[in-house]
């Protein structure tokens, strides 16, 4: 993690417990950033008693779960262990549609962004189940003021709607809601869908299973998010500076500096990990 990020301070052991559930879920070691040998200094006479991973490293099936240890070491010797399983393999039995779909958003722009990219994702998952998909869409999810509902009858039909949606030809039912209303009964789907658009809260669905969908785009294309880096950098010597292949900046610290100097490695001032979070410190 520090190779990759720096040091994370005290989002360091939920950063590290968010890469053990996705090598788990992707059955892969990734690579240790930026590391190609060990130190000649690092002290071990023999072979280490870990592996160190320099390639994607594919994890082996056994004859149980695979499982991964999480560390997480704080300030005043505060040591975390968590150890993670992986799930067992669901499968859910197909069931025929209809189903409503509903999505929202805080602007119209995330909407249409959320819209597309979960065309894409049903289209690349065809072997989802629908009322899975419905469930996952409903299921804990805050509904805002732009809203979308459609009934389908199988993923291909959501797809290609999803797809294609726009302000001016919407996947199905459009609205946006000033002031959230009561509570609906169950009812007709169709119905529902009109309602939920005019800012109905729908009824708790039928139980299903959860299942891994794109969720509201909170930066880049579609999000309507500005840029939170600073519209021009501030002058002076080691300033950030720009150019044809993007920032980069100078600095340098001597070995009196508190970085360094409260930092020593065998009694030798050390840069630390540490370093990046100071780089825009005047």
């Amino acid at each position: 993690m520090d190779g990759a990020f720096g040091h994370l301070e005290s989002a360091s052991g939920v950063a590290a417990l968010i890469v053990g559930l996705e090598v788990l879920r992707a059955g892969a070691l990734p690579p240790v950033v930026n590391f190609g040998s060990l130190s000649p200094s690092h002290g071990q006479a023999g072979p280490l008693p870990v592996q160190i991973s320099s390639a994607v490293t594919h994890l082996t099936p056994g004859a149980g779960p695979a499982r991964l240890g999480v560390h997480n070491f704080g300030y005043g010797g505060v040591n975390a262990h968590l150890v993670l399983e992986a799930p067992p393999t669901q499968t859910s039995t197909p069931t025929p549609g209809p189903a409503l779909l509903v999505l929202s958003a805080p602007r119209a722009s995330q909407l249409h962004a959320l819209a597309t990219a979960l065309g894409a994702a049903l289209n690349a998952q065809p072997d989802l189940n629908l009322h899975d998909v419905a469930f996952t869409l409903r299921a804990g999810r805050r509904a805002f003021e732009h809203r979308l509902a459609l009934v389908v009858h199988d993923l291909a039909e959501a797809a290609a709607r999803l797809t294609k949606h726009s302000a001016e030809a919407p996947a199905g039912e459009l609205g946006r809601v000033e002031a959230p209303t009561g509570q609906l009964a169950a009812g007709d789907l169709h119905a529902l869908a009109r309602a939920f658009c005019r800012g109905d809260s729908l009824p708790a669905p039928a139980p299903a299973r959860r299942v891994p969908l794109p969720t509201l785009p909170l930066f880049g294309p579609g999000s309507g998010a500005g840029s939170h880096w600073a519209a021009t950098a501030p002058a002076g010597p080691g300033a950030p500076r720009q150019d044809g292949q993007g920032w980069s900046m100078d600095r340098r610290w001597s070995s009196a500096d508190p970085l360094m100097r409260d930092h020593r490695v065998r009694g030798l001032p050390t840069l630390p990990a540490a370093a990046p979070v100071r780089l825009g410190a005047p």
